[in-house]
């Protein structure tokens, strides 16, 4: 079964249904701050879900946090009630949506690169 970053509410992407828990997760993911959003994608019910989205929006209450995103030009203002609501009913219903807004969000954490000098090989690289 294929799993579409589209499906529920007509269609809809999850960043249009959904745009201020994603900004709090791809803040958190740009910051290296995984915790919240690996409890999100192993988060399998409604109090699970709850849980994880608790600490991810706990962990955006600090203004540091929130000032390393806007330097990273992710805007986190905070989350309406209803958004949060809307995604609670999504989860419900048995929707994946949750495990999906961590797989969006963790594509924003920086991949950063070794420095040549003292890393070790590359994976398949051959050595000589």
């Amino acid at each position: 079964m294929a799993i579409s970053m589209q499906e529920g509410s007509g269609g809809k992407g999850l960043r249009d249904r959904y745009p201020n828990i994603t900004a709090v997760l791809e803040c958190l993911a740009s910051q290296k701050m995984y915790g919240p959003i690996d409890r999100l994608s192993r988060a399998l019910s409604e109090e699970a879900v709850l849980a994880a989205l608790y600490d991810a929006l706990r962990a955006v209450t600090t203004e540091s946090v929130r000032k390393e995103c806007a330097e990273r030009n992710i805007k986190v203002t905070g989350v309406p009630r209803e958004e949060v609501a809307a995604l609670l009913e999504e989860v419900q219903r048995g929707s994946r949506v949750a495990q999906k807004l961590a797989i969006m969000a963790i594509t924003a954490a920086p991949f950063e690169e070794e420095s040549k000098a003292g890393s070790a090989p590359q994976a398949g690289a051959q050595q000589g």
